[in-house]
């Protein structure tokens, strides 16, 4: 954690990755196979005081790439729990990470370890703002920042794309106005680009999503991503 000036630390987590909690929903068509692969793994563990499953920074886990502090220090001393996943119902499947790090590990290793057949990503809902807690505070755990459903803003951009056409209205105007305008608290987007198109382009705009949470708290005041692509471009970085 780094200290501010009014005696409140940013939150990170015990890897020393900014606090940006997200949630995976995940579509399931059967949870029995969900269940028997979850099982299999050893880096899930059952949690059933909470009913929940756990990804831990062990076994299989620890062959999909992560930082060398995963594996120095006092952290490798202790089991770090990477996510967490609850199985809702016999269809839906929520897993909630603290950074984006474990986020783009987890889709990764997930993917892999899952056949599409039985399970996959619907979407996925976004907490856009850094985390302080004061001194003596309790420390806030991912599932906290979701409780509300209806606080989330969903633009499903292809479908509005699609409806734009047809009503004969230009789409490019719309999307560009959209990229333009300052980065949402909270936000739920489509999984498709992931499936489509790898991992790099989803990893690219959520490291995207780091750098304006944080210069948002810095300044104290709305940022626009696409102020920050510009800033980005122009010092030779995009």
């Amino acid at each position: 954690m780094v200290k501010n000036p009014q005696q409140r630390v940013l939150l990170k987590t015990s890897t020393d990755e900014l606090f940006l909690p997200s949630r995976i929903v995940y579509r399931v068509w059967d949870k029995e196979q969900l269940v028997s692969r979850l099982r299999r793994l050893r880096c899930m563990a059952l949690d059933t005081q909470r009913g929940r499953w756990v990804w831990n920074f062990e076994h299989e886990a620890k062959l999909v790439g992560f930082p060398a502090i995963y594996e120095s220090g006092p952290v490798a001393r202790q089991s770090v729990a990477l996510a967490s996943g609850y199985l809702i119902d016999a269809s839906t499947f929520h897993v909630y990470l603290r950074c984006t790090e474990r986020l783009v590990k987890f889709l990764g290793f997930f993917d892999q370890a899952v056949p599409r057949s039985c399970t996959k990503a619907e979407f996925l809902d976004e907490f856009n703002l850094v985390t302080t807690v004061a001194p003596g505070e309790a420390i806030p755990v991912p599932e906290d920042f979701f409780r509300n459903e209806r606080e989330f803003e969903f633009l499903d951009v292809e479908k509005e794309l699609r409806e734009r056409r047809a009503r004969g209205e230009d789409p490019v105007a719309w999307l560009r106005a959209l990229t333009q305008r300052p980065a949402q608290a909270r936000e739920r987007h489509r999984l498709d680009s992931f499936y489509e198109d790898g991992l790099q382009s989803l990893e690219s705009s959520l490291r995207l999503r780091g750098i304006v949470a944080m210069k948002q708290h810095l300044e104290g005041v709305s940022i626009r991503p696409y102020d920050v692509i510009l800033e980005m471009i122009q010092r030779g970085e995009g």
